[in-house]
C-alpha cells in the first residue's frame, strides 16, 4: 500500500522520502563521501549535483514551497546530465560549513539572501521571494502593531536569518527579549512549542508557514517584520560557471512559471488582476513572430479586446492543440483564441463559445497532381491525416458513420495545420483537411497542393471561455457584435488572409515554434558575442529589436547607428568601427552592455544588473546612479529596478529632484519604458522558445 502511494510522487521526491524513511533512528543521511570544492566542470566529472538541505520533518505536500525548490534543482541537474544527490543535515547551522568544506555543491533549503551570508558564499538569482512573519498560538491575542513587542519574548533558531531579524527588532523595541532555540529542532517542533505556550512567538518565512498551516490549526501568522526578501541557492565563492548556468536556468523557469499559475477568474476578478491571459497556438493564422514583432489575426484582435477593458494581454502558447481546453479548465488561462471551430463535443467538455467572428468551410487538401477525388465517396480506402483533437477528425468520423470507409491517420498534436499542408505538398502524407481560409494563405506561396471538395456545411469559429465565466462571455459577445466586419476586424482580416503580398512576406520571415528558437536574422552572431561576454542572448535580441527593428542601416536623429544604435564615439571606445556591418554592431553593443552590467555590484541579483545595464545603455550610467541614490533616500530598494529604482528615475524629470542630482535632468520616462518593453518582449521570447 505504501509503494502504491509513493510511485505517484515525482522521482526526486520519492528518493528524498525513501532516504528519510530509511534513516529513521539513524540520524542524518550520510554526507557524500566525495569531497571536492570545484566548479561545474569538477561536478560533471563526478556526475552528481550534491544538494545540501535540512532533514525533512514531514512528507512534502503537493505544491509546497520546498517541493517546488527541489523540483527546480532536479530539472536543472537533469539538463546538465547530472544526478541530483540530496544530503540531509540535522543542524541548520551546518549547511554553509558543509558547502564550503566541499561536502556538497548547492544549498537548497529555503535560504534567504542576507548581507552577512553574502560574505561567505555567492547566491544565484532568486527563485522566489518571501517575507518574515511572526507566528503565535492560534489561541493567542493578535498583535495590532509591532510596538506591542515591548515586554514580550521572541524565540529564534540559531543559524537562521531570523537571529539577525530578532536583533534588529530588539534595537527598535528595547523591551523585547530574545530566546535562542537549538539549531537541531525541526520546524514542526518549534511550532509545537508555540502552540503549547512554551515560547511566546517565533519568526517564519511566510511561504513555509503556509505549508504548515495547510495541516495544523494550532498556530497562526501575525504581523510581518520585514520587507520582501529573495530566496536563492547558495554556492561556494569559486563556482562562477555553476552560478551562471543556474541564473540562466532560473531566468527561463521564472518567466515560464509566471504563465503557469492557476487562477480561475471571471471578468471582475480579471479586471482586479489587470491581466487577461489568452490561450492560443503559434500559427500563421493566430500568433507568430515576424521581424521581432508579435503579430497574427487572433493576437491583434485580442489586443484590441484587452485595450477596450484596460487590461494587459498575456499570451499562453499551448504546446499541443489538445492541451488548450485542459489549460483553460485548469485556470492557466482565461480564454481560447486559436481559430477554434464550435463543436458540440468541445462544449461537452465544459467550455462555452462566444459570438462567431469567422465562417469557413473545411476542405480536403490534396497534391496538385491528384485528379481522382471529386466527392466524399471517393475517400473510401484513402488515408487522411489530421489531429485527433481537431474538428477535422470529427468531420471525417461523421463520413465514416455515413458508410464511407475513409482511413483516419492521427497526426501529432503539436503540428499546426500549415505543417500538415506542407507534408501533403512534399509527399510525406497523402491527404489532410484544412479550413479554407488557412489553405488560401498557404496557396499564396505554394503550388504543390490544391483545395478539394468541402467535407460539410459552413463552420463557425469563435473564442471560448469556461462555462461558468458568464461576465467574460458577455464581454466577448459584446466585443464581436460591435467589431465583426468593423474597421479593425476588416483591416486585420485583409492583412492576414487576403493581402497576398503581406502573406508572402509573413510566409518568408515568420517565426514558428518548429524553427527551433530563431528570433531574428542575427541569432547566431548574438549567441557568439553573448557567450563571449556572458550576456543572455535573448535579452540582446529583444534589445536589438527595440533599438533598430533588426535594420543594420538604421540611424537615429542623434547619430546612433547600426543594429544596436551605438554612437560612433562609443563604438570606437569599444575598439570597433563600421558598426553598420551586422557583426561589428552586435559585437560593440554586447561588449558595451557587459561593461555597463559590470559597473554594478556583482553581489546584486543578476537580473537586476541586466536591467540596470539596459537603463544605463539608454540614459547613461550616471543617471542610473542618481536614481539608485534617490531610491535609497525614499525608502525604496536601490538594488532592484522594477517597482523601486524605476520610480526614482521618473522623479528625476522634476526640478525638485534633478536640481539635487549629481548628473541633473533626465527624461526618466524613456529608460523606464525602454527597460519594460525589452523585458516584456523577453518574456514572450522565453515562453515561445524554450531553452534547448
Amino acid at each position: 500500500m505504501i509503494i502504491k502511494t509513493l510511485i505517484k510522487l515525482p522521482a526526486l521526491l520519492l528518493a528524498m522520502f525513501l532516504l528519510t524513511w530509511g534513516c529513521q533512528g539513524q540520524g542524518t543521511h550520510p554526507v557524500s563521501p566525495t569531497i571536492h570544492r570545484g566548479d561545474l566542470a569538477a561536478i560533471k566529472k563526478h556526475g552528481r549535483l550534491r544538494i545540501l538541505t535540512r532533514r525533512l520533518d514531514r512528507l512534502p505536500r503537493t505544491g509546497s514551497a520546498l517541493e517546488r525548490e527541489w523540483q527546480l534543482i532536479s530539472q536543472f541537474a537533469a539538463g546538465q546530465g547530472l544526478e541530483p544527490q540530496v544530503i540531509y543535515l540535522d543542524n541548520v547551522a551546518d549547511l554553509f560549513p558543509a558547502l564550503l568544506a566541499g561536502k556538497g555543491d548547492i544549498v537548497g533549503a529555503n535560504i534567504t539572501v542576507t548581507p552577512q551570508r553574502k560574505k561567505k558564499v555567492i547566491f544565484t538569482a532568486p527563485f522566489a521571494y518571501t517575507r518574515e512573519q511572526l507566528v503565535i498560538s492560534a489561541a493567542g491575542k493578535p498583535l495590532r502593531s509591532l510596538k506591542e513587542l515591548k515586554g514580550r519574548s521572541i524565540a529564534v533558531q540559531a543559524g537562521t536569518s531570523f537571529v539577525d531579524k530578532a536583533g534588529k527588532l530588539q534595537e527598535t523595541y528595547p523591551g523585547l527579549k530574545i530566546a535562542p532555540l537549538k539549531s537541531t529542532l525541526t520546524r514542526d517542533e518549534i511550532l509545537d512549542m508555540v502552540a503549547e505556550g512554551k515560547i511566546n512567538m517565533t519568526i517564519f518565512d511566510k511561504n513555509l508557514l503556509e505549508d504548515y498551516l495547510a495541516y495544523r490549526s494550532d498556530v497562526k501568522g501575525s504581523l510581518y517584520v520585514g520587507k520582501e526578501k529573495p530566496l536563492a541557492w547558495a554556492l561556494r565563492p569559486n563556482c562562477h560557471v555553476l552560478k551562471e548556468k543556474l541564473d540562466r536556468f532560473l531566468t527561463i523557469a521564472t518567466f515560464q512559471r509566471a504563465h503557469r499559475e492557476r487562477e480561475k477568474l471571471d471578468l471582475p476578478g480579471i479586471k482586479k488582476r489587470k491581466i487577461i491571459r489568452m490561450i492560443t497556438s503559434n500559427s500563421a493564422a493566430s500568433y507568430f513572430l515576424y521581424k521581432g514583432k508579435l503579430v497574427g489575426f487572433e493576437y491583434k484582435m485580442a489586443l484590441e479586446f484587452a485595450k477596450r477593458h484596460r487590461l494587459v494581454l498575456e499570451v499562453i502558447v499551448a504546446e499541443e492543440h489538445a492541451d488548450m481546453i485542459a489549460t483553460l479548465k485548469a485556470g492557466q488561462g482565461d480564454f481560447i483564441a486559436a481559430m477554434m471551430t464550435i463543436t458540440q463535443q468541445r462544449m461537452n467538455q465544459g467550455i462555452a463559445f462566444g459570438r462567431p467572428y469567422l465562417f469557413t468551410r473545411e476542405v480536403l487538401v490534396l497534391p496538385v497532381q491528384e485528379t481522382g477525388l471529386t466527392k466524399p465517396a471517393h475517400l473510401a480506402g484513402r488515408r487522411v491525416s489530421v489531429r485527433p483533437s481537431s474538428s477535422y477528425w470529427q468531420s471525417l468520423t461523421a463520413l465514416q458513420k455515413q458508410g464511407i470507409k475513409v482511413k483516419l491517420a492521427a497526426a501529432a498534436e503539436d503540428l499546426v495545420t500549415e505543417e500538415l499542408i506542407d507534408q501533403v505538398g512534399t509527399g510525406k502524407i497523402p491527404l489532410t483537411v484544412a479550413d479554407r481560409h488557412i489553405l488560401d494563405m498557404e496557396l499564396c506561396s505554394r503550388d504543390d497542393v490544391k483545395a478539394g471538395f468541402p467535407l460539410g456545411p459552413e463552420r463557425k469559429i469563435a473564442w471560448a471561455v469556461r462555462q461558468e465565466d458568464r461576465a467574460l462571455l458577455k464581454a466577448i459577445d459584446d466585443f464581436w457584435k460591435k467589431e465583426y466586419r468593423g474597421l479593425i476586424h476588416n483591416m486585420n482580416y485583409k492583412q492576414y488572409f487576403k493581402n497576398q503580398k503581406k502573406i508572402l512576406r509573413y510566409r518568408r520571415e515568420r517565426v514558428l515554434l518548429a524553427q527551433k528558437g530563431k528570433l531574428s536574422p542575427y541569432d547566431n552572431l548574438v549567441k557568439k558575442y553573448a557567450k563571449r561576454f556572458a550576456m543572455p542572448w535573448r535579452l540582446i535580441i529583444s534589445q536589438m529589436y527595440q533599438e533598430s527593428r533588426f535594420d543594420p542601416n538604421a540611424r537615429s536623429f542623434a547619430g546612433a547607428m547600426g543594429l544596436m544604435q551605438l554612437m560612433p564615439a562609443t563604438a570606437r571606445e569599444m575598439g570597433i568601427s563600421r558598426v553598420t556591418e551586422p557583426e561589428n554592431g552586435i559585437h560593440a553593443g554586447v561588449k558595451y552592455m557587459a561593461r555597463m552590467r559590470d559597473r554594478f555590484d556583482p553581489q546584486m541579483d543578476i537580473q537586476d544588473r541586466h536591467f540596470f545595464a539596459l537603463a544605463s545603455y539608454n540614459a547613461g550610467y550616471g543617471h542610473v546612479v542618481d536614481a539608485r541614490r534617490l531610491a535609497g533616500k525614499r525608502g525604496l530598494d536601490p538594488d532592484r529596478w522594477f517597482g523601486n529604482v524605476e520610480k526614482a528615475m521618473l522623479l528625476l524629470s522634476k526640478p525638485a529632484y534633478y536640481r539635487k542630482a549629481r548628473y541633473g535632468y533626465v527624461r526618466g520616462r524613456e529608460p523606464v519604458t525602454y527597460v519594460r518593453n525589452i523585458r516584456e518582449r523577453l518574456k514572450i521570447y522565453v515562453q515561445m522558445f524554450v531553452e534547448q
